[in-house]
């Protein structure tokens, strides 16, 4: 809770994000609040509508428990008696689910396997660079009665690459690790064509097209200079109507491979990508490690997900990530999300060669409808950023 929002984490582990503004009335033991000193933990109950843009307004919130009782299940303090209180509420009786007919070709997916642009099947191959490490078909890891490397013990810090029992995706991993901080600060157009299918078999109709600046810089994506159909618009990218996607810059290889993710890799087959030869990984991403954030009408969640990644076993950089997520909860207003993100080998406007994204595509459907949305996302004109300064020099006689 700040100064303009506030946000719930409910019991399934989704987020409400609710904006305040002047208006926000607070009550607490049945009292106004003018000055409300609520802490992170407290129990409460907001009312409010949700806007077209995505967002919630809380109009009247009400405090209910505090912190330290409402961790705890124990009633430390009185309800607010004048207030529902919707942590009783008991479930309605839900009818059992249809049974799924055979011939349901089920919600529309991504094309997966290869870039969505056939031209990128021939890229420019890689450029020449010396393998980071021994190139080894893949393997299962060796049996670990410990789980920790020879020559460690449970309490030290085990280095990255000694992590993962796949040679490529500990070379990876390294890579991964390393990629934000080998790029300089840059900047490229991003066009994104959106699309919006309401019929059972997808029937793409276009809407518009977002154009943006992103700038990347200091390991920070931000966006500016945001055009709807050529038309700028004041609004950041966060409270536009209709699906928007970030991240594409980094955030979603680096999320994968962190030790933290704890992903679980499974070599499939040997393919290509851009022109590129690559190796083929399966994975899974638990719930509890995911920090994939999905966003829908206010609400959050950070699903489970699976998909595929492709490596390039030359040079262990990833070439290709498709992402699905699963496990939503059954009151989030989406069941059906898939992402994928194509990787090439880009100049800055100097003799090296930098892993950027070129293309991506989202995909997600409104839960218990036809309402899908499709965004296609190109990178283009990239070239370095250098930040802009204006000196002004006044009348030196005034």
């Amino acid at each position: 809770m700040d100064d303009k929002t506030i946000t719930l984490t409910l019991p399934d582990d989704r987020d409400l994000l609710f904006k305040r503004d002047s208006k926000t009335k607070f009550y607490k033991g049945g009292d106004e609040v003018k000055t409300p000193a609520f802490a992170v933990g407290d129990q409460l109950s907001i009312e409010g509508p949700v806007y077209g843009s995505g967002y919630m307004l809380a109009v009247n919130v009400y405090w209910e428990r505090a912190a330290e009782s409402a961790a705890s299940g124990k009633l430390g303090a009185k309800p607010d008696d004048s207030v529902h209180d919707a942590w009783k509420d008991t479930p309605a009786a839900q009818p059992p689910p249809a049974r799924p007919d055979p011939n349901d070709p089920g919600p529309p997916t991504l094309r997966h396997g290869s870039p969505a642009d056939i031209n990128r099947e021939h890229a420019t191959p890689a450029p020449e660079i010396p393998p980071t490490g021994p190139v080894n078909p893949p393997s299962p890891p060796p049996p670990a009665p410990s789980g920790v490397p020879a020559g460690f013990h449970d309490d030290d810090e085990i280095p990255i690459s000694q992590r993962r029992g796949d040679d490529l995706i500990r070379r990876a991993t390294d890579a991964a690790m390393e990629f934000t901080e080998a790029l300089p600060n840059y900047i490229c157009r991003e066009n994104m064509a959106r699309y919006q299918s309401q019929t059972h078999v997808p029937d793409w109709q276009p809407i518009d097209v977002v154009s943006t600046d992103v700038i990347y810089e200091n390991h920070i994506e931000s966006y500016k200079n945001i055009t709807i159909n050529n038309k700028p618009i004041k609004k950041s990218m966060e409270e536009m109507d209709g699906a928007w996607s970030t991240g594409e810059f980094g955030t979603v290889m680096i999320n994968l491979f962190s030790p933290a993710t704890a992903a679980d890799f499974h070599f499939r087959k040997d393919a290509r990508s851009g022109g590129v030869p690559a190796k083929v990984y399966d994975f899974n991403v638990e719930h509890a490690n995911s920090a994939w954030d999905v966003h829908v009408l206010g609400q959050s969640y950070r699903p489970a997900y699976r998909g595929a990644v492709w490596i390039d076993p030359q040079t262990a950089r990833v070439l290709r990530i498709e992402m699905e997520a699963y496990g939503f909860p059954k009151d989030f207003p989406t069941d059906h999300v898939e992402q994928a993100t194509d990787y090439e080998y880009t100049r800055l406007g100097d003799a090296h060669q930098y892993l950027l994204p070129v293309h991506s595509e989202s995909l997600s459907c409104q839960r218990g409808t036809d309402l899908c949305s499709l965004n296609k996302i190109d990178f283009r004109n990239y070239r370095k950023y250098a930040g802009e300064s204006t000196i002004k020099f006044g009348d030196p006689t005034k």
